[in-house]
């Protein structure tokens, strides 16, 4: 029964056109996808359903419309289930394909929105996958914006850094604060690589599943897995050779998130004894400043 429920639950709905259905007939109801919403939300119902087009200013845009397995008692399944967490996954991949690059590496925020419980109740099974506008790293709260995010990605090389084309949406070069205990504060994004900075955004690593306590850790696998990701934007062989010469800086999803299946962890490479007016993807071993 198990496989049965992921396989349902990571079938695509195609929606592409059209509106949606409000119920008459079959008593059906299915999210438009590519639809624009004034706020964003955790769950919706069929009586607040209002879509605004993407030329007006709205907070979220639906991505993606799947299917929902039922928990076993026939309930809505709650946030962190085995249901949820693969609709996240389903999301995560729907989102990436939308945009045309990884949404991690850009000032946005995906979430999974499921029926309320009255009209779970009802019937309804859907979950739906909005993408929102955020005002950088450290913020989680929607912007509002106007213009459609699909294809905002799709001139951006790699999803990330700043080589032309790059989206505005997209991180690339960074200031890191450093506190006066040696932890670091807040990263600030910069509009172009040519104003002095000492950062830049690297790459997604994707955890393994674990417990957010543990991946936390200062020197554990998350800081490993970004080394390896900053050397390969880099073009650097070894995350070994970043030894002395580049420091490397992660931020995760928030734990709330990570409960609901986000396993992607953002690394970005710090030089904080050097000023830089360019980006240092794939500059390899030579563009490096020398181990001290």
């Amino acid at each position: 029964m198990r496989v049965r429920g992921l396989a349902a639950l990571l079938l695509m709905v195609g929606l592409a056109g059209g509106g949606c259905d409000d119920g008459a007939g079959d008593g059906s109801f299915t999210p438009q996808m590519g639809a624009c919403h004034r706020f964003d939300a955790a769950e919706s119902g069929r009586s607040g359903y209002d879509p605004v087009g993407c030329d007006e200013l709205h907070e979220a845009e639906t991505v993606h419309v799947g299917v929902l397995t039922a928990s076993d008692d026939g309930s809505r399944p709650e946030g962190g289930s085995p249901a949820r967490r693969a609709a996240f996954d389903a999301c995560d991949a729907a989102a990436t394909g939308y945009l045309g690059g990884e949404w991690r590496a850009a000032r946005l925020v995906l979430r999974v929105v499921v029926p309320t419980v009255p009209d779970w109740d009802r019937g309804d099974r859907w979950f739906r996958c909005d993408l929102s506008e955020i005002g950088g790293m450290e913020f989680d709260d929607p912007t509002p914006r106007k213009g459609s995010l699909r294809a905002a990605l799709a001139d951006t090389p790699g999803g990330n850094s700043s080589a032309g084309g790059r989206s505005g949406l997209a991180y690339g070069c960074l200031n890191v604060a450093e506190l006066p205990d040696g932890e670091i504060g807040g990263v600030a994004e910069l509009d172009s690589c040519d104003t002095a900075h000492h950062a830049e955004y690297a790459g997604v690593w994707r955890a393994p599943d674990q417990s957010y306590a543990d991946l936390r850790g200062g020197d554990g696998p998350a800081l490993d897995g970004c080394r390896a990701v900053v050397a390969r934007y880099l073009s650097v062989p070894e995350a070994g050779d970043l030894d002395g010469r580049v420091e490397v800086v992660f931020r995760l999803p928030p734990e709330q998130e990570w409960g609901a299946g986000d396993r992607g962890v953002r690394c970005i490479l710090w030089l904080p004894d050097h000023g830089l007016t360019r980006s240092l993807r794939g500059v390899g071993p030579a563009g490096l400043p020398p181990a001290t």
